[in-house]
């Protein structure tokens, strides 16, 4: 009996001391360390790009872009010279004039420059002197140059430039005996070579004048004629 008992007591403590005894986990080899694929990454790229999206964007402001040199140079020019936005009637008339401007010239290269000292505006006081000019008003070239001087002299718009136009080459009291279609026993002054240049060189520089408007402006101007300096008086029948 003692025996057994010893035996039991003996086989308790052996199992005792089993249980204190810790048990030594299994050693694993060590993992070899994982690469990353290109393609993760790429996905994490793309993700952490889709999120920045998705942050509220900041509104860029005009100012603080800055502004080419170039651009602004060129913007500048173009305020000073030109006065746009042009309406698409006015670029159109301001294009033809440039045109009709260009395609006198190039008919007449030598004309304009050369020969315009051989040219002078003679104010005509008399009738011997308006058919002289009229006559020489037929040749090309005389008339080419005469163009040029009567270009030269302007105005403020199409009125002005033909009123100087008309003075620069007649006296009032010339004038005071013409009138546009000859009637009263006047001299019709629609009909000659003079009158044709000096409506084509005004019409030329001013666009927006038209010829409807020219020979009534005209036919004002003849009118009253005597009534300015030098013109002689208005006659009863007039």
């Amino acid at each position: 009996m003692s025996d057994f008992i010893m035996d039991s007591a003996e086989d308790n403590s052996s199992i005792k001391m089993q249980k204190k005894l810790p048990v030594a986990a299994p050693v694993m080899p060590p993992k070899p360390p994982q690469k990353i694929s290109a393609k993760k990454n790429q996905d994490q790229s793309s993700l952490q790009s889709s999120r920045s999206y998705d942050r509220p964007c900041s509104r860029l402001s005009v100012e603080s872009t800055p502004t080419l040199p170039s651009l602004s140079k060129r913007k500048q020019h173009q305020s000073s010279t030109d006065s746009f936005p042009m309406t698409e009637e006015r670029f159109q008339r301001r294009v033809l004039y440039v045109l009709v401007e260009i395609r006198d010239r190039l008919k007449s290269p030598a004309t304009t420059a050369s020969n315009t000292e051989d040219v002078d505006l003679v104010t005509i006081d008399s009738e011997e002197g308006f058919e002289v000019l009229d006559r020489r008003l037929e040749n090309r070239d005389f008339k080419a140059s005469f163009k040029f001087l009567l270009q030269k002299i302007g105005g403020t718009d199409g009125t002005d430039h033909m009123k100087k136009a008309m003075l620069r080459t007649m006296t009032n009291s010339y004038m005071a005996g013409l009138n546009m279609k000859g009637k009263r026993g006047k001299k019709a002054f629609g009909s000659s070579q003079l009158y044709l240049l000096i409506k084509e060189t005004v019409l030329t520089s001013h666009t927006q004048y038209t010829e409807s408007k020219f020979n009534e402006d005209l036919a004002k101007f003849l009118k009253y004629a005597p009534e300015r300096v030098g013109g002689g008086g208005r006659r009863r029948r007039d």
